[in-house]
C-alpha cells in the first residue's frame, strides 16, 4: 500500500469533482433535449391534447435509465451482477434513442443524427457519472482514496451500454459473483 502525497491526492480531488461536474452538466443537459423532443413526439402523435401528459411521457423511458443506472451500482458495490438492473438501463436507453430518432418528420439524414446525439449522450454521461460515483463509494468503503484505473485497464465500451464498472481488489478474499435474474 502507497501513500500518496498531500498534493497528489489534493490534485486527484480537484478533478473527480471537476470531472463530477461537467458530466454532471451533460447529463442534465442531454436527458433535457432528449426529454424535450419526446415530449414532442408525444404532442405530435396520440398526446396532443393533453400537453401535461405528453410531458410526463419521456418519463417512461428515462426514469429506466436512471433506475436501472442505480440499481446497477448498487449490485457493483455488492460484487453482483444484476440482469435486471442492465435491462431496465438497455431497454430504457435503447426505447429513448428509438423513439428521439423515429420522431424524425423530415428524411435529411443529419436530422437523425440531431435526434440521437442527446439519448446516447445521456446515456454515456449518466454511465460516466455512475461510474465516478462508484469509485468514490468504492474507495470510502475501503478507506483509499478514489482514483481511476489506469488507461490500459479500462474495459472496451459498447456504444449502447453504460461503462462497466469494476472494484479494486479487496483485503481479503473476494466472494464470487451472484447473478440475479
Amino acid at each position: 500500500m502507497s501513500i500518496e502525497p498531500r498534493g497528489e491526492r489534493d490534485t486527484l480531488s480537484a478533478l473527480a469533482v471537476a470531472a463530477g461536474a461537467v458530466i454532471i452538466t451533460l447529463t442534465v443537459a442531454a436527458f433535457w433535449l432528449s426529454y424535450a423532443h419526446l415530449a414532442e413526439v408525444a404532442l405530435g402523435h396520440g398526446l396532443g391534447d393533453a400537453e401535461v401528459r405528453a410531458w410526463a411521457w419521456p418519463a417512461c423511458l428515462d426514469l429506466f435509465i436512471v433506475a436501472g443506472e442505480i440499481m446497477w451500482l448498487r449490485a457493483a458495490l455488492a460484487h453482483r451482477v444484476d440482469l435486471w438492473a442492465i435491462a431496465l438501463t438497455v431497454i430504457g436507453s435503447g426505447g429513448s434513442i428509438a423513439l428521439n430518432v423515429a420522431g424524425v418528420s423530415s428524411a435529411d439524414p443529419l436530422d437523425y443524427v440531431v435526434a440521437a446525439v442527446p439519448p446516447t449522450a445521456a446515456l454515456l454521461a449518466f454511465g460516466a457519472l455512475m461510474r465516478q460515483v462508484h469509485q468514490a463509494l468504492a474507495a470510502r468503503l475501503e478507506g483509499a482514496p478514489a482514483t481511476l484505473p489506469a488507461a490500459e485497464e479500462a474495459p472496451p465500451r459498447s456504444a449502447l451500454a453504460p461503462a462497466p464498472v469494476t472494484l479494486p481488489p479487496l483485503p481479503a478474499e473476494r466472494p464470487e459473483p451472484v447473478i440475479e435474474s
